[in-house]
């Protein structure tokens, strides 16, 4: 499926904090699919974060305390930059998911891990 960079980091993101919560849990056939997914994407999470971090490198300067200031004219630049790195899309062989699987968790699953997770939806009759 194409998947942009910002979903990329979206789903990362939100099936890191499933593996956080020890009370979600999912049949072995979702369990299975998200451990995939995030294996598949692994690699371009850490580019992605790499990259963004170089925008800030080269665009910023630390200050005392090591962190990374924008100086402000820069700050058009660095949202043009970061915006076309998410925004760039890459074919992945992700695993769809029924959204009714994913919803059989006893627990509740917050809105931004759900919609993080709704990028891998499988829709009825796909």
């Amino acid at each position: 499926m194409k998947i942009t960079n910002r979903d990329i980091l979206q789903l990362y993101e939100a099936i890191s904090s499933l593996e956080k919560e020890s009370k979600v849990a999912f049949n072995i056939k979702v369990s299975y699919a998200l451990a995939k997914n995030k294996k598949t994407i692994e690699s371009d999470v850490e580019i992605i974060e790499q990259l963004r971090k170089n925008i800030f490198l080269e665009l910023g300067k630390p200050n005392e305390s090591g962190d990374i200031i924008i100086p402000w004219d820069k700050t058009e630049e660095m949202n043009g930059r970061l915006e076309e790195l998410m925004s760039i899309e890459s074919e992945k062989d992700l695993i769809l998911i029924p959204l009714d699987e994913m919803m059989e968790s006893e627990e509740k699953i917050d809105v931004k891990t759900m919609s993080g997770l709704l990028i891998i939806e499988k829709n009825p009759g796909d």
